[in-house]
């Protein structure tokens, strides 16, 4: 738990920094790191208990039910041993990351993943052992619930593995469609033709736009450029949420 807190806080406090000669578009895609390796640790950890639980169908062994519950149970309290060595520092980690939830944080949401996949590892050792506790004969229930929790941890990280794919090949934004941000520009009065039109993200809910632009020449050609660039801009920043953009008219 601890590990995992540590690369989500570090990830938003590192994306938090301003932008420097050399990294220009600011630490932004530290998020999208720090996401790759909380879901590459989450999913290390899941391979390890299923190899755990193959291992433990072929050689079944007896398992204290009283033992396996009542550590579960301490797992899932806050205040137990474990949780205590570390109080203040996931204390620091979960206000951290609080204060990024209401922003689209793809860290944050890998942060999230991560607890309620330790929460549901819990809740499938409780299980078995309360199984196993009224049928000791029953043993092979705790691997059979660690394949089950196993598999519903990787399905709902795999989302977030695309997104985080889709950011680092620089696609399109899912919720914005190229042909219509094409569509609404060409309308202004005096655009010609719209080429190199590029749009992806810097990180998640930060997308940036780049294109040429050609235009008619009418009346003065400052006033005139300015005027298109200032609707370009208008359209691109109140109705698809693009605020840097690189505009070039010719």
């Amino acid at each position: 738990d601890v590990i995992g807190f540590l690369i989500s806080l570090i990830a938003v406090i590192v994306s938090q920094r301003k932008a420097t000669k050399k990294y220009s578009f600011g630490y932004h895609r530290a998020e999208i790191i720090g996401a790759l390796l909380s879901l590459a640790f989450i999913w290390v950890l899941t391979i390890g208990l299923v190899i755990g639980a193959i291992d433990r169908l072929k050689h079944p062994v007896e398992i204290n039910a009283n033992v396996m519950l009542i550590t579960a149970i301490i797992d899932m309290n806050p205040q137990s041993p474990d949780h205590g060595t570390s109080s203040h520092t996931e204390e620091n980690a979960h206000r951290r990351l609080v204060e990024n939830y209401k922003k689209e944080n793809i860290n944050v949401k890998a942060a999230i993943i991560h607890i309620i996949g330790d929460l549901i590892s819990s809740l499938g050792v409780v299980l078995a052992a309360t199984i196993i506790y009224f049928d000791p004969s029953k043993v092979y229930i705790d691997p059979i619930c660690t394949f089950i929790f196993s598999i519903i941890v990787i399905f709902t990280t795999i989302n977030l593995l695309k997104q985080t794919l889709s950011v680092i090949m620089e696609s399109t934004p899912e919720h914005i469609d190229s042909d219509e941000v094409r569509k609404d520009l060409s309308k202004i009065r005096g655009i010609l033709n719209i080429h190199d039109l590029h749009i992806w993200n810097i990180t998640i809910g930060k997308p940036a736009i780049a294109a040429h632009i050609n235009v008619k020449n009418e009346g003065s050609i400052v006033e005139e450029y300015q005027r298109i660039l200032n609707n370009a801009q208008y359209i691109l920043c109140t109705k698809y949420g693009i605020h840097h953009t690189t505009l070039q008219i010719e």
